[in-house]
C-alpha cells in the first residue's frame, strides 16, 4: 500500500494561519511597548531614587526626603520623564518625580509634578496631601490650590487639630505648627487654646513684637515672677489651678508654664525656684527658655517643707519666654504627683 502525503488543501492554508499568527504576536507587543518601557523605566528610577533620597525614620505623614546623591537624582529623573513619555496618563511616575525635587528642595518642580499627578488620578489621595507638602515649603503659599488639595486628601479641621496637639503635647512644636496651619486654612478660627499656642512658638522663634503677660528683667534688679502668675501652654493661669491656696502655683500635666520676659542685658543669670519637698517624691522640675529645656531642680525629700534651689542660666537679650515644668508628672502608687511652687527669682551674674 502506497504512503498517503498530506492534501494540497492543508498545505494551502497552513502559511496564512502562521503569517495572521505572528502578526497578532507583533500586534499585542506594539500594544503593550509603551507599558513594558513606562514599567522598565520607573523600575529603574525607583533603584535610582533608593540611592538618591533618604527618608526620616519614622516616616512621619508629612515628612520630606533628603537628598543623598545628586547624580542618583538625575539618572531618577531622566528614566522618569522616559516613562511619563510613554504612559502620559500614568500618575505614579509623576509622583516619583515630585520626591526627586521634594529632595532637591526644589519645591516649584514638585508642586508641579504632583499636580500632574493629582490631575491624571484625581482619587489617589496621597497625590493631594504631596501637593501640599511642597506647596508649604514655598515662599509664598498658592492659598487656594493649596486649600484645594488639602480638601481632595481628606483632612478636616479637626482632625488637623487634633494631630497639632498630639506634636505639641510631644515637643514637637514646629510639627505642631505645620497642623496648625492646615486647620487654620480649613477653619480660619480656630479655638483660643490653639491661637495661643501660636503665639508662643510665634515669641520663641522671635517673630512676635508682644506677648502678654511680659516682665521686664532688668540686670540691677533682677526679677520676681509670682508662680501663681504662670500660664500654662493653653492660655489658662496657674492661679486656676492652685486648689485653696491660689498664691500657690501648681505644675501638673507635665506641660510647660510660661512668662513673657523682656530681657534688657544678655548674660548669665541666677534662677532661683522655691518649691515644696511633696509626696510622692522626687519632684523634679525643668526650667529654661523660648520652650526649650536647659536646666533641672529636683525636690525630694518628700516632708512638705519648702525649700530655694539654684541654677544658672545664660539669657539672650530681647523678648522671650520663661518656661517651667513638672518633669516627671505621674501617678506613685496611686497617689498624683504635683510640683507645687510659690516663686522664681533672677538675678543677674555677669555678661
Amino acid at each position: 500500500m502506497r504512503n498517503q502525503t498530506p492534501s494540497q488543501p492543508h498545505r494551502r492554508f497552513r502559511l496564512p494561519i502562521l503569517a495572521l499568527s505572528m502578526g497578532s504576536i507583533v500586534l499585542a507587543l506594539w500594544f503593550a511597548m509603551p507599558r513594558l518601557l513606562s514599567l522598565y523605566n520607573i523600575e529603574m528610577a525607583g533603584r535610582a531614587l533608593a540611592h538618591g533620597l533618604a527618608w526620616p525614620e519614622p516616616r512621619a505623614a508629612d515628612a520630606l526626603p533628603i537628598r543623598t546623591d545628586d547624580a542618583a537624582l538625575d539618572t531618577a529623573l531622566a528614566h522618569l520623564a522616559a516613562a511619563q513619555h510613554w504612559r502620559p496618563a500614568d500618575d505614579y511616575a509623576y509622583r516619583l518625580a515630585g520626591h526627586a525635587y521634594l529632595a532637591r528642595q526644589d519645591w516649584q518642580r514638585a508642586g508641579a509634578a504632583f499636580e500632574q499627578a493629582a490631575q491624571r488620578n484625581p482619587d489617589n489621595p496621597l497625590a493631594h496631601w504631596e501637593a501640599t507638602l511642597a506647596y508649604e515649603q514655598q515662599a509664598s503659599l498658592p492659598t487656594a490650590p493649596y486649600q484645594a488639595r488639602l480638601v481632595a486628601a481628606g483632612l478636616d479641621a479637626s482632625t488637623a487639630l487634633e494631630a497639632g496637639n498630639t506634636a505639641w503635647d510631644r515637643q514637637d512644636w514646629q510639627g505642631a505648627q505645620r497642623w496648625y496651619r492646615r486647620a487654620r486654612t480649613l477653619q480660619p478660627t480656630l479655638p483660643a487654646a490653639v491661637v495661643f499656642r501660636e503665639t508662643l512658638w510665634a515669641v520663641a522663634t522671635g517673630n512676635a513684637t508682644t506677648f502678654s503677660p511680659t516682665l521686664t528683667l532688668e540686670a540691677a534688679t533682677g526679677l520676681t515672677i509670682q508662680a501663681e502668675t504662670l500660664l500654662w501652654d493653653d492660655g489658662l493661669a496657674l492661679a486656676q489651678f492652685g486648689g485653696d491656696d491660689a498664691t500657690i502655683g501648681m505644675l501638673w500635666w507635665g506641660r510647660w508654664a510660661v512668662m513673657g520676659l523682656d530681657i534688657r542685658q544678655a548674660g548669665r543669670y541666677r534662677v532661683v525656684v522655691r518649691a515644696a519637698h511633696v509626696q510622692p517624691a522626687p519632684i523634679q522640675l525643668s526650667l529654661g527658655y523660648d520652650l526649650l529645656s536647659e536646666a533641672a531642680l529636683e525636690f525630694g525629700r518628700g516632708d512638705g517643707t519648702w525649700a530655694e534651689q539654684s541654677v544658672l542660666l545664660t539669657l539672650p537679650a530681647g523678648r522671650h519666654l520663661f518656661n517651667l515644668r513638672l518633669a516627671n508628672d505621674g501617678a506613685i502608687a496611686g497617689q498624683d504627683r504635683n510640683g507645687e511652687v510659690d516663686w522664681i527669682r533672677l538675678e543677674w551674674q555677669e555678661s
